[in-house]
Formats: structure tokens, sequence, C-alpha cells
């Protein structure tokens, strides 16, 4: 961390502003995700079906509740980017260079996660997986916004800073393996909330997670080395997955 680093009066308006501005963002970027996941999830997240009006309010209130944990992650991520030498932000060609490199990634693996777990998670859990591209554009696109901001804005820029602030010097691997390692156990965790746990093979479950915990890595490393918009162009373009899912099933 830059010694004595202080920040201007207009850095501080600025992250602000831009802080607001990412967080509207994966507000209403992840309305529709949320309004999808409730309607299509209704029998392992409600007990009673709720109504349509009812969705879009749950959708709404969680999709607040994620506005503001986006806010105090992205105020992390302006204010602290700069003075930890993070990249921040990063420039908008790289994340087009880098959506498409998650495009082909996504495209190269798409039949490898199929045929060793996907395919058996469709036949028992098919509504876990979009029925048109529009319900998968809505989940890449929540996702991704939701992920990248908190994720790694806002958890990796505290994991850097806490591990220079032990005199850690070069580049932060702690950090990058274990918010990587708590994104596989949520991907556990949601795989125990639908009983896939019990369904699935135990080479098959080891497959789901060891995939997530391979992708947070690579998100997590290309934050780091070049900042939010790539690694959120990298983490849009893997979701193809989701696209040709909802075309091909």
């Amino acid at each position: 961390m830059k010694a004595g680093y202080k920040l201007s009066w207009e850095e501080i308006k600025s992250g602000v502003v831009n802080s607001i501005l990412l967080s509207s963002a994966v507000m209403l970027g992840t309305i529709p995700m949320f309004q999808y996941q409730f309607r299509s999830l209704t029998s392992a997240l409600f007990t009673i079906r709720p109504t349509e009006q009812q969705i879009f309010y749950l959708a709404v209130g969680q999709s607040f509740i994620l506005f503001c944990v986006a806010i105090l992650c992205s105020l992390v991520g302006f204010f602290y980017s700069a003075p930890l030498n993070l990249p921040g932000l990063g420039g908008i060609r790289d994340g087009l260079k880098w959506m498409t490199a998650g495009v082909g990634i996504g495209l190269l693996l798409t039949p490898i996660f199929y045929y060793s777990c996907d395919f058996e998670v469709y036949i028992i859990a098919p509504e876990l997986f979009p029925e048109s591209w529009r319900q998968a554009l809505f989940l890449i696109i929540g996702n991704a916004l939701a992920q990248e901001i908190v994720v790694r804005f806002g958890l990796v820029t505290i994991g850097v800073y806490l591990l220079t602030g032990f005199g850690y010097k070069g580049y932060p691997w702690p950090v990058v393996i274990i918010v990587s390692l708590f994104g596989a156990f949520g991907h556990y965790l949601f795989i125990a909330k639908f009983n896939l746990d019990l369904k699935l093979s135990a080479p098959q479950i080891a497959v789901a997670v060891l995939a997530t915990f391979l992708f947070q890595v690579l998100y997590s490393d290309t934050f780091v080395r070049r900042g939010l918009i790539p690694a959120m162009g990298l983490h849009l373009g893997a979701g193809v997955k989701s696209i040709i899912y909802s075309i091909a099933l």
C-alpha cells in the first residue's frame, strides 16, 4: 500500500458518484434475474406460491439489499484501488477483449460440463436451467454484475488491504485462493439446497465445485491484474453456456 496516500476531494466525490452508478446498475440488472429465479424455483423457495406482484416486490427488495451492499463494496474499490496498486475499473477495450476470451472459454468447456455433470442435473432438476435465451441473459448479467462488484471490487480489495497490512508484498495469491474457495463452497451449498448432493455422484459434484473454484480464481486474477471491467467482461462471456443450454435443451 502506498505510504501517505491521501484521497483528494475530487477523488472522493467521483468515487461516491461512480459507486451509486455501479450499484444502481447492479439493482436494475438483478431485478429480472430475481424475478426469474423466484418464478422458476417457487417450489424450492416458498411454501406458498407467491403471486406475480409478490414476486416483483420480492425481487425489488432483494435487489435493493444488493444495491446497499454494492455501494459499500464499490466505495472500497474506488477508494482503495490506487493506494493498493490495484487497477481499479480497468479499461472498456480490455473488457471487450476479455469478454471475447470468456465466450471462447465457455464454448470450449460447455460440452465438457454438459457430459460430465449438467446433463444429469437437467434430468433431475430442469427448473435450474433457463427456458429461453432472455432468461439466460437475465442470469448472466445479474450474476456478473453482482459477483464482480461485490466479490472482486469489494471483498478481494479488502483482502488485499488486510494482506498488505501484515507486510505482504507481491501477487496476492492467498486472497485469490481464499475468495475462490468461498465461491466454491457457496456453489456446494446451492447443490445441497436442491438435494443434488444426494442424487449426483461424488465425481459429478467434484467437477461442479472444482469448475466454480477455477472460474473464481480466473475472475479474481483478471481483476487483480486488469481491473473490474475486464473481470466483468470475462464473467459475462463465460456465461455463454446458459444461452447454449436455453436454446439446445
